[in-house]
């Protein structure tokens, strides 16, 4: 053979002169007519020499065993012709040595050989694992029988081939031998890499045929597969899931391989107590069988799971809030808005949806919140900021708005905001102003009122003495009696000052407010006149309240009024009274007034009503819309500390030309209402006494005037400008003395220490307390220790002759 062909070549025709035909694969032979029969051709072959390009086709390395060194040499210069390397053994022994050193390709061994011949040197080379997968072509021109054929084949040859032989025969068997070797050699490793593979994998992977038979099992979570991988080999599905499972498994099978072509399912098995996911893709593999890969996505699904709840809440959280959610595109067209949008300014969802943001904000804000929406839009920070916006009956509600910006690839698109109704939240802050500017005047009208109290009770006092020693024909009496009525009206006005400030003397009993409006009833129809009507609505289960009567008195005689100069044609006042229950968000309760059980009392008139910057004020001292002359401007800022003192609160509910309606809420109490015997009228000369008196006053003029009037009743005085003095002298003093009338307010003592430590020297002795201001440890917000007696100043003679004798009269009063 002089020229060699590409291993891969389609058939090479040979053509014999005694036997012509097909010897091996490889190029047809071209023979030109002149050389088919020509008995001189290169070893009794024709072959077109030109029509065949020669070129090796192989780099591997045969080993050539034969003890006949021409037969070795002339096969592997054939072998060489074609391009492979070859090794020479001259002896089986020597081929074996050889072939474990070298590890050839290819062994090519005669058969018939001295002391170790071919076949016995197959079986020592397949007893040596790493060359147990080498490839071995025997060749004997002796032993060509069936039976010596087998036995070669036993020994582990490959081929035989018989000899004489073709040249071309031999090299196409080579080559072969070769490339069937090296393709199971890479199956194998194809093999290895895939059995590896399956070892590493985590997810499920199957091999099944059309009947649903494991035929290849990786060996993962044996939970995922309901049973170890190893016990699954030859099963059906059928015999490990139930059947509506395993035909659901069938139909994917069945759909994989009737459409040749890959698809994914997702599916849910319940393995032990929980649902597990699975994603999976199934792949034809052959005709008749599929590649399952299953992975678990049940925390993939759980998060998804999560998420749609957590989108579900929040587009709950976002329907449900009070605060309006919304979006807007960037001309200012509403895109979407949450159903607050009703309860705020009472367009619907719908309405809303068509209008801009320059429909809903008032003008003179306008451009303010347009340069709040340009910084989001460029992405500055924007902080929250307080608009008015108008609702659809035209109301202004004031709004507090954060926007922010949607980007889309760097770029705004759109507009998020949050507008929260503050309207209340403003309104209270007005009430709490309110409240800080009436503490702020109530501590100046009670500083006022102490000291001018003290004055009070000199020139009531001293007019009181004037008077009677003067007889009413008498010039001076009308001047004095000018003086006392002036000092009447003063010491009236400071009792409102004190109210006003909270610091008044309360004696609270517990009583029905229905019976005080009962007993007023006649008082203040006289007072409202004929040409308003006067109604009241008692609610006849009313619970009881703890203040003191005369107060509340006075609160429904000043509303009363306020109401008649606001009809002055005439109108309807109504009193109502009821039980109400205040719970956490209702609406009273949002104004200031804490949840808990109270009894209300309204005093609503048909009047003028009030606009807004009159209603801010209306509890404020000395102010009024009267005109000059009809009014003090203090009726309602009395109402307002009278009940605050009394623990209760007052709301304000008016419009113009819609009159006003007065809400008080007083604490209900769980307690019997107190009935009192009715006041017996007293003489004159019982006011009168022969006790002793000690008389602790820092005030001179009060102190002078106090003693003048308690010796012209018949009392002992001993006179104490301090507390220090009064315990000197009640230490000096042997003889007993009954009682200690006390200024409450003095320097380094106060009239409670006093009477305290004149307590351990005289615990029989009776104290009678006085004062002008109720700034002390006597009194408990204003409201009177029981037990405690107390006048207060400024104080009639016979006022405080009564006082002094009910006192001492008292065998229980300390």
């Amino acid at each position: 053979i002089r020229n060699s062909f590409r291993r891969h070549d389609p058939m090479i025709t040979c053509t014999n002169k005694t036997n012509p035909g097909n010897y091996s694969q490889g190029l047809p032979l071209v023979i030109p007519a002149s050389d088919r029969n020509d008995p001189t051709s290169d070893s009794g072959l024709t072959y077109a020499r030109e029509s065949i390009s020669w070129q090796p086709i192989a780099d591997d390395t045969i080993l050539v065993v034969n003890d006949d060194r021409d037969a070795a040499d002339l096969m592997s210069f054939q072998l060489r012709q074609s391009g492979y390397a070859v090794l020479t053994a001259f002896g089986g022994r020597e081929g074996f040595e050889v072939a474990r050193s070298e590890h050839p390709d290819l062994i090519i061994s005669d058969i018939a050989m001295p002391i170790v011949d071919g076949v016995e040197m197959c079986r020592l080379i397949r007893s040596v694992e790493e060359l147990s997968a080498m490839p071995i072509l025997l060749i004997s021109a002796i032993h060509t029988d069936s039976r010596s054929v087998l036995e070669a084949f036993k020994a582990g040859a490959d081929d035989f081939l018989a000899a004489p032989y073709e040249p071309l025969c031999l090299i196409t068997k080579a080559a072969r031998l070769i490339e069937r070797k090296q393709a199971e050699a890479a199956l194998q490793a194809s093999d290895s890499e895939l059995r590896a593979l399956f070892a590493a994998m985590t997810d499920v992977v199957l091999v099944l045929d059309s009947e649903g038979r494991y035929l290849k099992v990786a060996p993962t979570n044996p939970a995922y597969l309901y049973k170890p991988p190893t016990e699954l080999i030859g099963k059906e599905l059928h015999e490990v899931f139930p059947k509506e499972q395993a035909d659901f498994f069938f139909a994917h099978i069945w759909q994989a391989l009737r459409e040749n072509q890959r698809h994914n399912v997702e599916y849910v098995l319940r393995i032990g107590e929980t649902d597990v996911w699975f994603d999976a893709c199934v792949s034809p593999m052959t005709r008749d069988s599929v590649l399952w890969v299953a992975r678990d996505i049940t925390d993939h699904k759980r998060a998804e799971e999560e998420l749609k709840r957590s989108e579900e809440r929040y587009r709950e959280l976002v329907e449900n809030a009070h605060d309006m959610i919304y979006t807007h595109d960037l001309n200012g067209d509403f895109t979407s808005i949450n159903a607050a949008v009703e309860q705020i300014t009472g367009y619907t969802r719908e309405e809303a949806l068509t209008m801009n943001i320059g429909d809903t904000i008032s003008a003179e804000q306008l451009d303010e919140a347009r340069q709040n929406i340009a910084k989001a839009i460029a992405g500055q920070e924007s902080k929250p900021h307080e608009l008015e916006i108008i609702a659809k009956d035209g109301r202004r509600i004031a709004v507090e708005v954060s926007t922010s910006a949607i980007f889309q690839e760097g770029v705004a698109v759109a507009i998020q905001g949050v507008a929260r109704d503050i309207t209340e939240r403003k309104n209270l802050e007005q009430q709490l102003r309110q409240a800080q500017k009436m503490e702020a005047i109530g501590l100046l009208a009670g500083g006022i009122a102490h000291d001018f109290n003290n004055l009070l009770t000199a020139i009531n006092g001293y007019s009181d003495l004037v008077l009677a020693q003067l007889k009413g024909e008498d010039p001076l009496w009308r001047n004095v009696e000018a003086i006392k009525k002036a000092g009447t009206r003063a010491a009236s006005l400071t009792r409102q000052l004190l109210a006003i400030s909270r610091k008044q003397i309360l004696q609270p009993r517990v009583l029905n407010l229905n019976s005080i409006v009962a007993d007023m009833g006649k008082m203040l129809g006289r007072l409202i006149g004929e040409e308003i009507e006067l109604r009241t609505i008692l609610n006849p289960e009313l619970g009881s309240v703890k203040a003191d009567p005369s107060q509340i008195e006075q609160v429904l005689m000043n509303l009363a009024v306020n109401a008649r100069d606001a009809m002055p044609r005439g109108g309807k006042l109504t009193i109502e009274t009821a039980n109400v229950s205040l719970r956490e968000g209702s609406f009273a309760q949002r104004f200031i007034v804490p949840a808990g059980d109270y009894v209300k009392l309204v005093v609503t008139d048909t009047g003028t009503g009030m606009d807004a910057e009159t209603k801010a004020r209306i509890f404020e001292p000395f102010f009024t819309t009267k005109e000059s002359g009809r009014g003090t401007g203090l009726g309602l800022s009395t109402v307002y500390g009278i009940v605050k003192q009394s623990g209760g609160y007052i709301l304000v509910y008016t419009e113009p030309e819609r009159g006003t309606a007065f809400k008080i809420y007083l604490p209900r109490v769980d307690e019997r209402v107190e009935e009192y015997p009715q006041a017996v009228a007293i003489q004159e000369h019982y006011f009168q006494g022969t006790e002793t008196i000690l008389l602790a006053e820092d005030d001179n003029t009060v102190r002078e005037l106090t003693r003048e009037l308690l010796e012209i009743y018949g009392y002992t005085v001993l006179e104490a400008s301090n507390g220090g003095s009064a315990l000197l002298l009640c230490e000096s003093y042997e003889e007993p003395i009954h009682l200690l009338l006390t200024d409450v307010v003095m320097p380094e003592m106060s009239g409670h220490n006093l009477a305290s430590r004149l307590a351990q020297l005289r615990p029989e002795m009776k104290v009678l307390y006085m004062s002008g201001y109720t700034d002390d440890v006597i009194v408990h917000r204003g409201v009177l220790v029981d037990g405690t007696a107390f006048i207060q100043k400024p104080f009639a003679p016979d006022a405080l002759a009564r006082k002094i004798r009910e006192v001492l009269d008292d065998s229980g009063m300390h």
